[in-house]
């Protein structure tokens, strides 16, 4: 087939610039709608538990779906106008269109919105009030400073498309943006883990299912701020690094790490939420069937006796009553057994205003 006349003149970039600029931005929103095929079907399984959840938690929740819906949807033009698109000179490719500065807007928005449950729910297990106070002053500090990163860096996108003055280099909004976050994720993970162990070391050792307990909280608190930390560690230095050069071998490079960041987001604070299903499973399963309050509090009760409940014969007081074995009528000597009974109670402070406790054991 020929070609004639279906060809026309058009700046083309060198290879080597298309391959610097796209293959960052490409493989990172490859991963992210990886990520966000794995996040929408968990959070389709999981919907019908979100009911045994707080306001907080379903709200939550919801926003951070419909927030990863609009990075998907975003996502997904980006891949198609990318493919089709003619405009291949190193500035066109740089700048993208319009509307994929929106990204950044929804990334923030997305994680503002995980840290901010988190945080709410490792506070509410902080007992002293002073610490609890600093907590939420440095964590929501840090929280907005991520929040209003990611919104600078989605209006100067706008700005440098529409050619206009910038209030400063896109690269220093984006590091705002991903120290911010990255430093939040950290904070509030390993506060997390701190109280947990804190709070349930009153009650480690009384049996294998609740250490198993404490072990999996602690875990799971760690490994929600794993992925994203390091993602937004990276990226945040990349974005430092480079923010002062002008060169489009190296400008794109943080791309590949801040695409990524609502589906790990959203991945986290899924993993929040069904943990304490799982959780709930776990000590019912060791405990006995919790109640319908039980259950939608959060609160389980599991006894253990350090001792066999003894079944004492019938005898009667000041009687002439004789035993077989006992010859010349004497009476059958009360052997007394104290049974130690212990409860305890393991709130598991994952939603709402719950907390993770230890309480107390009775005699």
């Amino acid at each position: 087939m020929s070609a004639d006349g279906e060809d026309v003149p058009a700046m083309i970039a060198r290879q080597s610039v298309s391959t610097a600029i796209l293959g960052p931005y490409m493989a990172g929103l490859a991963v992210q709608l990886f990520l966000d095929g794995i996040y929408v079907s968990l959070f389709l399984n999981y919907a019908h538990e979100l009911n045994k959840h707080g306001k907080r938690g379903k709200w939550a929740s919801w926003i951070v779906f419909i927030s990863v819906l609009a990075c998907v949807g975003l996502s997904i033009e980006e891949v198609f106008d990318t493919g089709v698109s003619q405009a291949r000179d190193a500035a066109a490719m740089y700048m993208g269109t319009p509307q994929c500065n929106l990204s950044p807007l929804f990334a923030g928005l997305t994680g503002a919105v995980c840290q901010t449950f988190l945080m709410s729910r490792t506070g509410a297990l902080i007992e002293k009030p002073w610490v609890r106070f600093a907590f939420y002053a440095l964590v929501s500090s840090l929280v907005l400073l991520a929040l209003a990163g990611s919104v600078l860096f989605s209006v100067i996108g706008f700005l440098i498309v529409y050619g206009k003055a910038v209030p400063m280099h896109i690269f220093t909004a984006e590091a705002l943006w991903l120290w911010g976050s990255s430093f939040a994720d950290i904070i509030v993970s390993a506060a997390l883990a701190y109280t947990l162990t804190h709070r349930a070391s009153g009650i480690a050792g009384f049996n294998s299912t609740t250490d198993s307990l404490v072990k999996r909280l602690v875990r799971v608190s760690l490994q929600t701020a794993a992925y994203t930390s390091v993602v937004s560690l990276v990226g945040a230095s990349l974005a430092t690094h480079y923010q002062g050069v002008d060169d489009y071998h190296t400008q794109a490079i943080g791309f590949a790490f801040w695409l990524p960041l609502p589906a790990l987001h959203a991945i986290s604070l899924y993993t929040t939420l069904a943990t304490r299903r799982n959780i709930t499973d776990a000590l019912s399963g060791s405990g006995g069937t919790p109640s319908h309050d039980q259950r939608k509090s959060g609160r389980f009760t599991s006894s253990k006796a350090s001792g066999m409940a003894v079944k004492l014969s019938t005898f009667k007081v000041g009687g002439n009553s004789q035993h077989a074995g006992y010859p010349n009528g004497s009476q059958v000597p009360l052997d007394v057994r104290v049974q130690r009974e212990e409860h305890v109670s393991f709130d598991v402070g994952l939603d709402e205003e719950e907390s993770l406790e230890g309480k107390s054991r009775r005699l």
